[in-house]
This record gives C-alpha cells, sequence and structure tokens, in this order.
C-alpha cells in the first residue's frame, strides 16, 4: 500500500479544487515506470491507496460493515456484505476457472486465488452465523449492550487481507 502525504499549504494552485494556501493530501503510484501523483482535500481512503480491485472491494466491505452502528442497520449491512463476498468469491472462483489446469494448483497466482476464495467463503459463512436476536424484554441499555457485542462480533469476523 503506498503512503499519504499531508502538506498544510500549498505553495502553488495544484489543480482547479486545491489553490495557493490551502492544504491537501497526495500520494503516487508508479505506473510503467512513471509515477502518477494523486491530491485530495481530504485524507484518502483505504481503497484510493491501493491499485487492487480485489482489496479495495474488501475494504469497501469491511467500511460498510465498520458503518454499522444500531440495531437497525445490522441485518442489512450483513445482508449487504455476504452480498458483495459471494460477488467477489464468484469473481475470484471464475479467474480460477480461467487459468489452464496445471497454473491452477502450481502457480503461485493459482494458490492466492484459492487463499482468497476459501476466506472469503469463512467470512461470509461467519458473517451468517452472527446471532443477530435481541430480546425485546431486555432494557434499553443491555439492548444497546447487545447490539455492541453483534457489532463487535462482526467486526471480530473480518479477515484483514
Amino acid at each position: 500500500m503506498t503512503q499519504a502525504h499531508f502538506v498544510k499549504k500549498a505553495r502553488k494552485d495544484v489543480n482547479d479544487e486545491i489553490k495557493k494556501g490551502d492544504s491537501y493530501w497526495w500520494w503516487t503510484f508508479r505506473c510503467g515506470g512513471k509515477y502518477i501523483k494523486y491530491v485530495s482535500k481530504t485524507p484518502p481512503k483505504r481503497q484510493q491507496l491501493t491499485q487492487s480491485e480485489f482489496t479495495k472491494n474488501v475494504y469497501g466491505i469491511e467500511d460498510d460493515l465498520d458503518s454499522i452502528k444500531s440495531a437497525d442497520d445490522i441485518e442489512s449491512g450483513i445482508e449487504s456484505a455476504v452480498c458483495a463476498i459471494e460477488d467477489l468469491v464468484s469473481e475470484c472462483q471464475d479467474r480460477l476457472d480461467s487459468m489452464p489446469e496445471q497454473l491452477q494448483e502450481s502457480s503461485s497466482s493459482g494458490q492466492l486465488l484459492q487463499e482468497r476464495i476459501d476466506s472469503l467463503q469463512d467470512w461470509m459463512d461467519t458473517l451468517q452465523s452472527v446471532d443477530t436476536e435481541i430480546d425485546e424484554s431486555l432494557s434499553n441499555e443491555e439492548k444497546d449492550n447487545r447490539v455492541q457485542e453483534i457489532i463487535e462480533e462482526i467486526q471480530s469476523a473480518m479477515p484483514g487481507f
């Protein structure tokens, strides 16, 4: 992953959005021997600091799960994450299936794809097994504690690719 740099005060206009004197963030990627510089007035998200589509998608799913804050969001958040993970598994499986059979098991790319598939399926199974039941007879404080327990269980299931 690349590193983001913060500039307190621009010495000159950087683009239409960032003018002289503004603070901004910048980061670069090496592409074909050249460096491409990206700038933003806000700190870059993790998805912006990688060029891997797989990693961008995983970070997006993790960020969506991190945004769950209430009991109303739990089930829909899990369903959404599971659908996104299923799509990612399908994409990885398609890539693996398109490789010649001898390379699927012997090459590092084939092994990486299989490891990703296995990790994603484990993550999906863990999310689907989270007990989201909240007893209505609990006090508001106990309900809040139960919601927090569920959120922590969801976050602890994240694989950390």
